[in-house]
């Protein structure tokens, strides 16, 4: 592992999400970034795969990031993968760009489909947690109800398994083991 690239895209991430928080509760964004590389490091993925995985929010999420930008600083690996993580223009409503992300996830590369599941893990782990905190109240922070975000992980979870045999990416797992808790609610009580 090439600590220095790692630390470099962890410098780059903090910078480009810097005063960015988390939907759901008061902590900065980059904590995000943060747990999907560690996640993609936990699962022993290599240097660009974790790289993409720091730096997956950033061209969606970070004015003056792009895909040429990220391709001069990490390389075109890096850059492709950040690129298959990023959502179309937040101009679209939220069903549409989340049903697009869902049927690009179908047919995308095995390196793309363990970014996003990582991300969705993270994201689902989080979520539980503060439905711990919060109960029900947690699905106001989001710009959909309740039941499409239920349906949209639950797709999601089905499109990255789609086309793939689900050994060669252990990480969907635990992913489903966090889609099983969020469908019966189990985190849902204060």
């Amino acid at each position: 592992m090439d600590f220095e690239r790692i630390f470099k895209a962890i410098n780059f991430a903090s910078v480009a999400h810097y005063g960015q928080k988390r939907k759901t509760v008061d902590i900065p964004k980059i904590s995000h970034a943060f747990g999907v590389g560690a996640l993609l490091m936990k699962y022993g993925y290599d240097d660009d795969i974790v790289i993409a995985g720091l730096l997956h929010d950033i061209i969606e999420d970070c004015e003056g990031y792009t895909t040429d930008r990220i391709k001069k600083e990490f390389g075109a690996r890096v850059a492709n993968l950040v690129s298959d993580e990023t959502e179309i223009s937040k101009k679209e409503d939220w069903i549409t760009r989340k049903t697009i992300q869902i049927e690009f996830m179908k047919t995308a590369n095995k390196e793309a489909k363990i970014i996003c599941a990582a991300d969705k893990l993270h994201n689902l782990t989080s979520l539980l947690e503060d439905m711990k905190i919060q109960g029900e109240d947690i699905y106001k922070s989001f710009n959909a109800p309740k039941e499409n975000i239920i349906w949209y992980y639950n797709e999601m979870f089905k499109a990255i398994k789609f086309g793939i045999n689900e050994k060669d990416i252990p990480i969907l797992e635990k992913l489903d083991e966090k889609i099983n808790l969020l469908n019966e609610g189990v985190s849902c009580e204060k």
